[in-house]
């Protein structure tokens, strides 16, 4: 009622007069919501350009961690570069720098590549010093029409290429060895002669090979069964020697470099090399923050000097020590250590904590 009243007893200058000054408040907010919204433009690119330097650096990190060089695959790595990253916080960008070396992809490696080839039937390059090429796997003749389980009129061509297919899309030795122990069966004789005065070893029992066919196990010989699989002798001997050390419930699995004989590394040697590694002075960096997590030492000194170092303290101590190839290993894969050299100028922070230590 009060701010009525005076607005009543208000001359008409007066009223006029307030509601000039209201409408140059709302002009004079409207100018600096257009100002800030200026303010923000140039900020809000250079996010946008932020983030797209981010992604770039991102996907070329994640490119070399998976064993492959730009200059070797350019193809691959444009499109790579066009792919949505798979990060999604902070954090897992900072995963990916975690490390000063890049992981080893063993499913890249030559050795590798041949060996999965090989196992899925395909033609591959061996990974020898002649660096020969095999041939493709390929279904061949059936057996004649002399065969007394008549194989040929019990499963067709387009069946025999299924089983084929089949055998071969496993890609695995052990599954591949797995279906052929499944796929044969010992024929025990219902009478067997034995000469007590022979010093030969007995004869070994056969074996009686089946494809499934609609649900059904059809039994066919070795011959057709050998050639449908495109496999030797050799393949099912390995099967039923593996079967027989296992007394026939699994087949031992491959011990291929699973002998236990392996060099092993005392842990001793590697915790000297640690303890070496961590007692190196570090530089902090004022330059570069894209991974604060890594850190940098003096570049004016080589890993092969910091190697001598560590190999002249372990034989003052007269302990045992590792060689180069061990301990650069280490020092790429167990730490995220980098050689800092400056290519931007001198810090000035630096100067001036040098300048205190000398004063």
């Amino acid at each position: 009622m009060i701010s009525r009243i005076k607005q009543m007893c208000e001359p008409p200058e007066a009223q006029q007069s307030s509601d000039l000054d209201k409408v140059l408040l709302e002009n004079e907010k409207e100018v600096s919501k257009t100002k800030e919204e200026d303010e923000k433009e140039p900020r809000l690119r250079e996010g946008i350009d932020c983030l797209k330097d981010i992604t770039v650096t991102v996907s070329m990190q994640l490119f070399r961690k998976s064993g492959r060089k730009a200059d070797n695959h350019p193809e691959e790595y444009s499109s790579y570069l066009k792919k949505p990253n798979p990060f999604t916080s902070i954090q897992d960008i900072s995963n990916i720098f975690s490390t000063a070396k890049r992981t080893s992809s063993r499913e890249n490696w030559k050795r590798s590549i041949s060996k999965q080839l090989r196992n899925s039937g395909e033609a591959y390059e061996t990974y020898s010093k002649n660096k020969k090429i095999r041939k493709c796997r390929e279904i061949k003749a059936p057996c004649g029409e002399k065969c007394k389980l008549k194989c040929s009129a019990q499963i067709n061509e387009k069946e025999r290429q299924e089983i084929f297919s089949a055998y071969w899309s496993l890609g695995n030795i052990e599954k591949q060895r797995e279906f052929i122990n499944n796929s044969m069966t010992r024929i025990e004789p219902k009478y067997r002669y034995i000469r007590v005065t022979d010093s030969r070893n007995p004869r070994q029992r056969n074996n009686a090979y089946y494809f499934t066919r609609e649900g059904k196990k059809v039994r066919v010989c070795k011959l057709f069964f050998e050639n449908t699989l495109d496999i030797n002798d050799r393949t099912i001997r390995t099967v039923q020697e593996k079967r027989d050390k296992s007394l026939g419930a699994t087949i031992e699995p491959d011990l291929r470099g699973k002998h236990g004989k392996q060099k092993t590394l005392g842990p001793a040697i590697r915790q000297e090399i640690h303890k070496h590694i961590n007692s190196i002075p570090k530089i902090e960096n004022h330059y570069t923050f894209e991974n604060p997590s890594r850190t940098f030492i003096d570049g004016s000194r080589s890993l092969a000097d910091i190697h001598r170092d560590y190999v002249s303290s372990c034989k003052a101590k007269n302990i045992p020590y590792g060689s180069y190839a061990l301990f650069r290993r280490v020092f790429m894969n167990d730490f995220n250590i980098s050689f800092f050299v400056s290519e931007k100028g001198i810090c000035e922070i630096c100067v001036k904590e040098k300048g205190d230590l000398k004063e």
